[in-house]
């Protein structure tokens, strides 16, 4: 555990002194702020109108138009989704590749190697702290655009955003690791990312095509949409919580195998050959 533990802490410290934390900070300011404005610009659009008046044979009408059935979400919550989507969950992605190609580049990760550390220790490690920190950052996302929600919906967006940050950050170390250098990494890294993005062409579609379902960001964005809207249920014929939460875990299931597999054949066998 002690061993488990310095390895937390020698992570935290590569994005320290990376300056992560300031980065966070602003992209997270800046994040919140825009939520804000586009919650004022939305409320200033959407002021009450005056009744419309028709006049008849002495008599004066007041006409008010009924809003539709179905709403859509204010612009806000859905800007708000799409955050979560392409902001939080990928955070262990792109971070965790920088803080890998950095072990590599300063040789602690071959000092590691040759240590009885082990990788399912070293593994464990990385998806442990991004993906603690990919939940912290939602919450801090949430509270600082005051998004209110009850106790379900944020455990829902806990259970969530564990499930993709641990997700993504799986994949970004299974590709990270057949690369060398940062440099090698940049453009299928950034091409993984600009797919994951994708689903956001469709938000809020009534008929989506069925292969958005092999991008790990279409069901976190259905499950966030439901979660932040406050119904935690399928609406207008799409898919259950349940059932998006039990994608997310079976896609984990299939993920951290090949994680395993790639880091056993990419890096750790290095240190025997």
């Amino acid at each position: 555990m002690k061993a488990f533990s310095s390895l937390i802490r020698q992570e935290a410290l590569i994005m320290a002194r990376n300056h992560l934390f300031m980065v966070l900070a602003i992209v997270l300011a800046a994040s919140a702020g825009s939520i804000h404005l586009v919650r004022w610009y939305d409320a200033s659009r959407t002021a009450p109108e005056r009744p419309a008046m028709l006049q008849a044979g002495g008599h004066r009408l007041a006409v008010e138009y009924l809003p539709a059935s179905v709403a859509e979400p204010p612009l806000a919550e859905r800007m708000a989704v799409a955050l979560m989507v392409c902001e939080v969950l990928i955070l262990g992605f792109l971070f965790g590749s920088v803080g890998l190609f950095q072990e590599k580049e300063e040789g602690s990760l071959r000092a590691y190697r040759l240590s009885p550390g082990g990788q399912a220790r070293w593994i464990g490690a990385k998806l442990t702290l991004w993906t603690g920190l990919s939940v912290a950052y939602a919450f801090a996302l949430l509270g600082t655009a005051a998004l209110r929600l009850d106790g379900a919906s944020l455990a829902g967006i806990a259970l969530v955003t564990a499930l993709g940050g641990c997700l993504m950050t799986a994949l970004g170390l299974a590709i990270s690791a057949c690369f060398q250098n940062l440099s090698q990494w940049f453009i299928p890294g950034v091409g993984v990312l600009l797919v994951n993005m994708l689903p956001l062409a469709f938000q809020g579609a009534t008929n989506p095509p069925v292969w958005l379902w092999l991008i790990p960001g279409w069901p976190a964005l259905q499950a966030y949409g439901q979660l932040l809207s406050g119904a935690g249920q399928a609406a207008g014929g799409g898919v259950a919580l349940s059932w998006l939460v039990v994608w997310l875990l079976a896609a984990n299931c299939l993920m951290l195998p090949t994680l395993a597999w790639v880091v056993r054949r990419r890096i750790f066998k290095e240190a025997r050959s």
